[in-house]
C-alpha cells in the first residue's frame, strides 16, 4: 500500500514540503481549510491539471467529467439531493414509499403546494407546524403556525410537524451539529466525528411555548440567536458547557445527569444518518468518477424529551468558521482529519486505483482494493469513526438499499 500524507495542525511542527501538490477553489471555501492545506505544504494553484484536490462549494459537472486519475474533491456532484430542505423532503418521501415506512426520525412533512391536498387531509386545528423555505438558510424565512390562516397554501415550502416536546437545558431548547464524512458510494461508507457542537436557543421554551413569533425560544439558529441580548458567548473552552454554545463533552455530560445514555441515543443517531444516505445513494452514485469524491455534512439532530431523535436538516458545506477557542478546538482537528483520510500520497505516482479507474480484473480483485482503502482509511481516521459498514450493522440495513452493487456485497463479505 503506498505512503499517504500525515496531514497535522496548527500547533504541530512545520510539515515536509511538498512541492509536486496544489490545491484547487472552485466556489466558496472556508479560511480554515486554506490554512490547513497551505500549513501542510499544499499550495493553491490557478491551474487546475496541477492540483491532487478540488476544495469549495461548486458542483460543476465540468469539473468531475474532467478529473485526472490522481485527482480528488471535497464534493460530490449530486450532494443537493438530501442537503436543501425541498430535496431531504424528496428523499425520504421516495424512501418511504419504496419501504413502506415513514423514517422515524424525519417529522411528517409535505412540500406545498404540491402535496396542498395531503397536508389538508391530515392538518388537525391546534397543531403546531414549522414551515421552512425549499431552499432556505440560516433560519431566514422560518415561521410556526397553528392556524391555516397564518400559511400561504401556494407558496413553495416545506411544512413539518413540530416538535413540541425537546430536552431543555434550563428551559432553553437546543439541537446537535454532527460532523459526517461520506467517503465512498459504492461501497457506501460513512464516519461519524466523536465531537462537534450543541447550539442553544436564547429565550425560555416554557415561558414562550404558545408565542409562536418569538424564534430566539422556538430555533437554534445561530444566526437568529446571536442578536438576542440574552445570548451568551461561549469563546474560552473553560467555559464550555455554559453560554449558548457547547462541544459535545458537555452535552454527554447534561445528559448522563438527566438520566439519558449516550450510546443508546448515538445509536440512534447513526442508524438515521446512515439512513439518509442510503435513501441518497442512488442519486450520488449516478456521478461519474465517484470514487474520486469525499465529502464533509453537518446533520442538525433534535432530542425529544424521550430520547428520540429528528434529523432537522442535512448542510453541506457545514460552517468552519474559528472566531472562538471553542469552534476552534473543534473544527481544527475536524478538517485535519477529514483530509488525512483523502489519502493524497506522498508521490503522485503511486496514486492509481485511489482514483475512478480500475484496470480490468475481476470483482473479487476491486473489492480486496477498495477494502484496503477502507481499512486504510480507518488507520488515519483520527476522530472519525467508521459507521457502515460495519459487520453488526450490514444485515440491518441491506434490506434498505435499493440496489445494493455487486462490488459491495462482495466488499462487506470482508468487512
Amino acid at each position: 500500500m503506498f505512503s499517504i500524507s500525515d496531514f497535522i495542525q496548527f500547533d504541530e511542527k512545520d510539515p515536509e514540503i511538498l512541492g509536486e501538490y496544489c490545491y484547487y477553489d472552485v466556489g466558496f471555501c472556508p479560511g480554515l481549510i486554506h490554512r490547513i492545506l497551505e500549513k501542510n505544504g499544499i499550495m493553491k494553484t490557478e491551474d487546475p491539471e496541477k492540483a491532487c484536490v478540488f476544495v469549495g462549494s461548486s458542483t460543476d459537472n465540468s469539473i468531475y467529467s474532467t478529473l485526472l486519475s490522481w485527482q480528488m474533491t471535497t464534493r460530490f456532484m449530486n450532494t443537493f439531493s438530501i442537503c436543501s430542505k425541498g430535496t431531504y423532503h424528496r428523499s425520504m418521501f421516495l424512501f418511504s414509499q419504496r419501504t413502506g415506512k415513514w423514517p422515524c426520525f424525519y417529522p411528517k412533512s409535505y412540500i406545498l403546494p404540491f402535496q396542498k391536498d395531503e397536508f389538508l387531509n391530515n392538518y388537525e386545528n391546534g397543531v403546531t407546524w414549522i414551515a421552512k423555505p425549499i431552499n432556505g438558510s440560516c433560519g431566514r424565512g422560518i415561521f410556526l403556525f397553528n392556524s391555516l390562516g397564518d400559511v400561504c397554501l401556494d407558496e413553495k415550502i416545506v411544512v413539518q410537524q413540530y416538535i413540541t416536546n425537546p430536552i431543555l437545558y434550563h428551559g432553553l431548547k437546543f439541537d446537535i451539529r454532527f460532523y459526517v464524512a461520506l467517503t465512498s458510494v459504492d461501497p457506501l461508507c460513512i464516519y461519524i466525528y466523536d465531537n462537534g457542537l450543541v447550539r442553544l436557543a436564547s429565550e425560555n421554551y416554557p415561558e414562550n411555548f404558545s408565542n409562536l413569533s418569538n424564534l430566539s425560544a422556538h430555533l437554534t439558529n445561530f444566526s437568529v440567536n446571536k442578536v438576542n441580548d440574552h445570548y451568551v458567548s461561549t469563546n474560552e473552552m473553560s467555559l464550555d458547557g455554559t453560554g449558548n454554545k457547547w462541544t459535545h463533552k458537555s452535552l454527554w455530560k447534561y445528559l448522563d445527569s438527566i438520566g439519558f445514555d449516550k450510546r443508546t441515543i448515538l445509536n440512534r443517531v447513526e442508524n438515521a444518518i446512515i439512513t439518509v444516505f442510503i435513501a441518497a445513494r442512488e442519486s450520488l452514485i449516478s456521478q461519474k468518477k465517484h470514487r474520486q469524491s469525499k465529502e464533509l455534512y453537518g446533520f442538525d439532530i433534535l432530542l425529544d424529551s424521550c430520547g428520540s431523535v429528528y434529523i432537522l436538516e442535512v448542510n453541506v458545506s457545514p460552517s468552519m468558521g474559528t472566531s472562538s477557542k471553542l469552534d476552534r478546538e473543534v473544527k481544527t482537528p475536524l478538517v485535519k482529519d477529514f483530509f488525512n483520510m483523502l489519502l493524497i500520497p506522498k508521490r503522485k505516482e503511486t496514486y492509481q486505483n485511489n482514483g475512478a479507474t480500475f484496470p480490468e480484473i475481476n470483482l473479487e480483485s476491486v473489492a480486496s482494493i477498495l477494502y484496503s482503502l477502507i481499512s486504510l482509511q480507518d488507520m488515519v481516521s483520527g476522530s472519525f469513526r467508521r459507521i457502515f459498514p460495519q459487520k453488526d450493522n450490514i444485515e440491518v440495513f441491506c434490506n434498505k438499499f435499493e440496489k445494493p452493487t455487486e462490488l459491495e456485497k462482495i466488499v462487506w463479505t470482508l468487512i
